[in-house]
């Protein structure tokens, strides 16, 4: 099993390249990424927990955009102990309720269909979903450097974030 710094749950992202999807941490060149349109960056958000995924592989979306509501947004959870965004393509919702100090539910379902409903451990869940979006924008700004300044900002709104966990 692969521990993420020792959690047991992780956030992996995909971009589709042709007609594979590549975990964004096994690109290594500017030629791997020159067709992608990063206005609309499609993959997948992949969620593995104890080494087995359990969402992710059916749900093809704009990641760079569902990561930027994430950094732009997720102050509500700290506030009102909800998060709730869409999808940026599809009618899909995240939706993350705080249910006591040190347990969070987890529910990604459109109108018809549940897709997962899960509770987790507070600070496990929140340091391993920070870690997939700093993980993506310091991609992009390896990457996409037009946008090198945006993903600096939202790295510093996430690591905003993670203080607030413990």
């Amino acid at each position: 099993m692969v521990l993420l710094r020792g959690f047991m749950i992780e956030f992996k992202s995909l971009i589709k390249i042709n007609e594979s999807y590549i975990d964004i941490n096994e690109i290594t060149s500017y030629q791997q990424v020159s067709g992608v349109d990063w206005d609309y960056v499609a993959g997948k958000i992949k969620i593995i927990f104890y080494g087995h995924e359990i969402f992710g592989s059916n749900v093809v979306d704009d990641i760079n955009w569902f990561w930027g509501f994430v950094a732009d947004g997720f102050e509500d959870f700290f506030e009102k102990g909800i998060y709730d965004v869409g999808f940026p393509s599809q009618a899909i919702n995240f939706t993350l309720i705080k249910i006591k100090d040190d347990m969070v539910d987890l529910e990604i379902s459109s109108k018809d269909t549940v897709y997962l409903r899960k509770k987790f451990i507070c600070s496990e869940f929140l340091k391993s979903f920070f870690e997939g979006a700093i993980s993506y924008f310091i991609f992009e700004k390896k990457f996409n450097e037009n946008e090198a300044n945006e993903m600096e900002r939202k790295i510093c709104l996430i690591e905003s974030f993670n203080k607030k966990i413990d």
